[in-house]
């Protein structure tokens, strides 16, 4: 039986700009004690990437994190379409 389930989004950006908004966006749901009992977050960028690590000890916790961030993920991405125009 495994200790805990792990899994490594990674998305690829356009330009750097949205990168970072995109990490600076998701930055504080990860330090957020909301989630810490569900499982570990972590939140990095690099140039037009952002890495999303997530480890949980329940698979069920583990799911219910990827759909935040994927939610929170699509979300920033429409306010920045909407601000662009």
């Amino acid at each position: 039986m495994l200790d805990s389930f792990r899994v490594k989004i990674t998305i690829e950006l356009s330009d750097e700009r949205k990168a970072q908004a995109i990490h600076k966006a998701l930055l504080p749901e990860t330090l957020s004690q909301a989630n810490a009992s569900k499982g570990k977050v972590e939140v990095n960028s690099c140039s037009t990437h952002v890495a999303i690590v997530i480890v949980s000890k329940d698979i069920g916790d583990l799911r219910a994190l990827v759909n935040s961030y994927l939610y929170l993920i699509a979300s920033a991405l429409r306010a920045l379409e909407l601000t662009k125009e």
